[in-house]
């Protein structure tokens, strides 16, 4: 009886041990994922419709971005959007304390989501310039050359961080209600920015793996 005991046990381990030995890593899974497919039954009511779309626009994201990195040019380019919405972010946060907006445990939240952007933003300057050594960058010379696969894919992790930290700020907006009085006015214009920057920034990423499809 105990053999038979620790004879289940030994094969409840392989089994668990061939399992983890199964599971890839985030970047190899979104590999393999389809930018139209999703496989799945189609009266399975656990699959909602916002869930695909958001899988569809994470999987073309990361095949964009991985096309963007192939060379300098498109890392460039995709530094460029990315130091874009660290500015919208930068200013939304410095508007709402020279706006002297009340703080709420909701703007509060925001707030701290900006900062995360921020962060990530100044991690992916700081591979460019140190790690990838293509701070020098110059378009005329170095446009066209490939990037050393180490700093592609430092890169990439960082870039996928970001736009997720992106998405999860435009989430926190929406249940932002409005800011009353003169504070909701002079925070306005930059809230609006930060919306708008948000939003595009997985578009304009896409956009750059175009300069280097060719």
């Amino acid at each position: 009886m105990r053999f038979l005991v620790f004879t289940l046990l030994v094969s409840l381990c392989v089994i668990a041990v061939n399992a983890n030995d199964n599971v890839l890593p985030e970047e190899e899974l979104l590999d393999n994922v389809s930018d139209s497919v999703y496989i799945g039954s189609e009266s399975d009511d656990s699959v909602v419709l916002g869930d695909f779309e958001e899988r569809t626009i994470l999987s073309k994201f990361y095949k964009g971005l991985k096309l963007a990195l192939r060379t300098l040019k498109g890392v460039n380019c995709s530094i460029k959007e990315a130091l874009y919405i660290q500015l919208a972010a930068k200013s939304f946060v410095a508007d709402c304390e020279n706006c002297a907006v009340e703080t709420s445990k909701k703007l509060t939240a925001v707030i701290k989501s900006c900062n995360d952007v921020i962060n990530t933003v100044n991690d992916i300057v700081n591979y460019n310039d140190n790690i990838c050594n293509n701070g020098n960058y110059n378009d005329g010379t170095d446009a066209d050359k490939p990037t050393p696969s180490s700093c592609s894919k430092k890169l990439r992790s960082k870039f996928n961080t970001l736009n997720k930290q992106s998405k999860n700020t435009l989430k926190l907006v929406k249940k932002l209600p409005d800011i009353p009085g003169e504070a909701g006015v002079c925070v306005k214009a930059s809230l609006d920015a930060l919306t708008e920057a948000f939003t595009l920034f997985p578009t304009n990423v896409i956009e750059c793996s175009k300069l280097t499809s060719n």
